[in-house]
């Protein structure tokens, strides 16, 4: 079954995932956090984002992998989700694959193991699985 899609894909270790592109408001590289004392442990800080406070959520703790140590490499995914504005923090872009992705399935050994998964659907690309992000419980996640 194939499905035109557009994603922003981007990578989290060695592993691609991505967001439908409607939900992007725009890729910014990395910037100067301020800590949020007490705050979940997936949110990094917030950021200055030309004058608004935007809030910056660390996929690799989303996803209980170690801290990436190449910092020149992160760029936010400035996303809007209904009201909602925040960044999200990865590795390195990809950027967007807007060509004929082959949906393999929905990982179900993931949603037995999760009561809101982050994982959506897996599709084929060239030689890459791709893991569509649920942008929905990665908020959720992170407001605890």
């Amino acid at each position: 079954m194939a499905n035109h899609i557009e994603f922003c894909a981007f990578w989290i270790g060695q592993a691609l995932f991505g967001i439908d592109v409607m939900q992007v408001q725009e890729i910014v590289s990395a910037q100067r956090e301020t800590p949020i004392p007490q705050s979940s442990p997936v949110i990094r800080g917030l950021i200055n984002l030309r004058g608004q406070v935007v809030t910056v959520i660390d996929l690799r703790t989303c996803l209980n992998l170690p801290a990436c140590t190449d910092d020149e490499n992160a760029v936010y995914i400035v996303i809007r989700y209904g009201k909602e504005r925040f960044c999200l923090r990865v590795d390195r872009m990809m950027g967007v694959l807007d060509d004929c992705l082959e949906m393999v399935e929905r990982p179900n050994e993931l949603n037995e193991k999760q009561d809101m998964p982050l994982i959506g659907r897996v599709y084929r690309h060239v030689h890459n699985l791709l893991l569509e992000l649920n942008i929905e419980q990665v908020l959720a996640m992170a407001k605890g």
